[in-house]
């Protein structure tokens, strides 16, 4: 049976989470980045890994690592990130339970200059793995992927059909095990997965900035 709720106990928010984030510029244009984070200390503290490159977090060069206290916010099932030294708010989260699995999600409107932003972020696994899905992109596509360890294939209909035919990079040292480039020239994204979940995502500072796919994995 398929479960989906919220994590109402802040002490089973602890996890290492793959993150997907889109932003929606407040004078126009899009960007993404890709990063790894974790939630420690029975749920209290969080930490992301800002770095251009894509650190594994405990491997996340120290000016580079960002961490906030996490504290329960009035309403359940959403939980508030506060600047450990000012205690003000840097935004909000909550954390579903998919079939066994910690699926973070944030949305809205960032404290820090206006812009709209989104964020998913899937349990570390191996993504490098053969699996078919179905899902949808920010393009307003209903999305079939098919990929293995080395491709990765989209078909994205929406007015017509769209086909991504992407060549999986390998793994990188010090990055989540999770994580791996896709690219179809001139066109770079990264791909990411949970059991239950997987993303594409457009590359920073490229084309396909602030693109993103996500797929329910068959």
């Amino acid at each position: 049976m398929r479960t989906r709720a919220f994590v109402l106990t802040q002490g089973s928010l602890d996890g290492v989470y793959d993150r997907a984030y889109i932003q929606h510029l407040v004078g126009g244009g899009r960007q993404s980045a890709i990063s790894q984070f974790a939630i420690s200390g029975s749920g209290t503290v969080i930490s992301f890994c800002t770095d251009a490159t894509i650190y594994q977090v405990a491997h996340c060069p120290p000016a580079s690592l960002l961490t906030f206290d996490v504290e329960a916010d009035a309403q359940a099932g959403m939980w508030q990130m506060k600047d450990p030294v000012t205690g003000t708010s840097q935004g909000r989260f909550s954390v579903a339970e998919v079939d066994g699995e910690k699926i973070y999600l944030s949305a809205g409107t960032s404290p820090g200059d206006g812009s709209q932003v989104l964020t998913i972020g899937v349990p570390t696994v191996a993504g490098a793995t053969t699996f078919t899905s179905t899902g949808w992109s920010t393009n307003g596509t209903l999305d079939v992927t098919n990929a293995t360890s080395t491709e990765y294939k989209m078909s994205m209909t929406d007015a017509g059909l769209q086909l991504l035919d992407l060549t999986l990079g390998g793994w990188v040292p010090q990055r989540s095990i999770g994580i791996y480039s896709a690219t179809q020239a001139p066109n770079t994204f990264f791909t990411m997965r949970s059991t239950r979940i997987e993303l594409l995502i457009g590359a920073r500072s490229s084309a396909q900035a602030g693109f993103l796919h996500v797929g329910i994995v068959d």
